[in-house]
């Protein structure tokens, strides 16, 4: 109910998407392979902004302190069973572009693996100093029920958090040998 709502109301959310809908819309047309879904740009637009919606609700949902975890199902999870179990490491990079990593990180938690997160202080909802003070903790405190670790870097550099970030991955990779 909560995705055939959010998808209804996808094409008022598209201005959090892009500033520019005319301008995507001609990129997603230019990039556009054979291989993709023949839905004309502005379709495709609204769906996305129809998904970030549903991603936000699920979020802002899941912040509440004792609301039950939304249902993911992870398709695929035996390639990083049998990664791990063959002694290989696994790094699952949720492209900026998506808006539901939210959801990614609930399923790899069900799925049972440890979920770390490398964290910018913009990360949530705003970039501006109320919201990353404030607004982001709506997600963050959300995401960090399902998460093993989050890394935070710093707003001018990353050194420190990918530093932590590898000692976070040998302890994890020392966990499954």
């Amino acid at each position: 109910m909560l995705f055939r709502s959010c998808h209804g109301v996808g094409g008022l959310n598209a201005a959090t998407l892009t500033g520019d809908p005319a301008d995507t819309g001609a990129k997603i047309d230019a990039l556009r392979g054979d291989h993709l879904p023949q839905l004309d740009a502005p379709t495709l637009i609204r769906r996305a902004a129809g998904e970030d919606l549903a991603a936000t609700m699920t979020t802002l949902r899941c912040y509440r302190p004792f609301a039950a975890p939304p249902k993911v199902r992870v398709i695929g999870a035996e390639h990083v069973t049998n990664a791990l179990a063959n002694g290989k490491g696994v790094i699952l990079w949720v492209g900026l572009f998506v808006h539901g990593s939210f959801v990614a990180k609930v399923g790899m938690h069900q799925a049972g693996f440890a979920v770390g997160h490398l964290s910018h202080p913009r990360h949530g909802f705003s970039d501006t100093r109320f919201g990353m003070a404030i607004l982001n903790k709506a997600r963050t405190v959300a995401e960090d029920r399902f998460l093993g670790a989050r890394i935070k870097m710093g707003l001018d550099s990353a050194t420190a958090a990918l530093r932590t970030l590898r000692e976070w991955l040998d302890e994890i990779g020392r966990a499954h040998v």
